[in-house]
Formats: C-alpha cells, structure tokens, sequence
C-alpha cells in the first residue's frame, strides 16, 4: 500500500490530497481517496497495471461504459520507503512538462 499525491503544481489532478493504491501480485490495484477522515475504496470497474523496468503502466475505467484510461510513468527511485515518479504530460497548446509524484509506504 503506497499514499502520495500529485507534486507538480501545473498538473491538472493537482488536488493536494492524499491518495493510496494498493498494487497486487496479480496486476490489479485498488484506489482509495481519503473522507471524512476515513479511506474509501474506488469502484472503477478496471484498475490493472504492469512494471517493466522503471516503467509503470495503469488503465483504468470508472464505469462500464466510461472511457479507458491509461497512463504511464516512469519510475525515478524507491528508496527509504518512498517511490517518486516522473511523466511527460502535454497542455492544451501541444507543449509539454514534466509531472511528478511522490509516495510513501504506509503498509
């Protein structure tokens, strides 16, 4: 179980939240956002990912008919029990930055 958030500032899921995922042996994970004080489990109908080097790859839909949505990261380091990644993200103009994130190990 890994709880991080969004660190870039331009990125557009920026919320300043934390949020946890819980990878699985099986290449599932389950997505929990915090309220109330309390962590409550996504729904989504699809959460699937993989790791391929320092790549990893997630698609996921909300509901059966909502669209797939796939991203990929690259992983930048775990150590100390925290992982940070980085990905290439485009803005509306067709230019591009740089998003990162952060999480530590909570489990």
């Amino acid at each position: 179980m890994w709880e991080g958030k969004v660190s870039s500032a331009e990125d557009a899921n920026s919320d300043s939240e934390l949020h946890r995922w819980e990878y699985k042996a099986d290449g599932t994970y389950a997505y929990y956002s915090e309220g109330g004080g309390t962590w409550i489990r996504s729904d989504d109908v699809l959460s699937e990912y993989f790791v391929d080097g320092p790549l990893l790859c997630t698609r996921w839909k909300n509901s059966a008919d909502s669209k797939e949505i796939r991203e990929w990261w690259e992983i930048e380091s775990i150590q100390n029990g925290v992982m940070k990644w980085k990905a290439l993200r485009m803005r509306d103009n067709g230019t591009t930055y740089t998003t990162t994130f952060e999480m530590k190990k909570v489990q």
